[in-house]
């Protein structure tokens, strides 16, 4: 449980306050300074990006 390198995560909520993610079922609140310093690779999107 929790963010780590090599996971699936997918951003439910990017607007005011912390950054809502989802992950292995579990949902993370993030801080935006933490949050900043979080390296990403985005590999799709759901209106038809495939996943690698």
């Amino acid at each position: 449980m929790g963010i780590a390198p090599g996971i699936w995560l997918k951003v439910l909520r990017n607007n005011r306050g912390p950054l809502l993610v989802i992950t292995n079922g579990t949902r993370i609140a993030i801080g935006r300074g933490q949050a900043s310093r979080i390296m990403i690779t985005r590999v799709g999107d759901e209106k038809g990006g495939t996943r690698q």
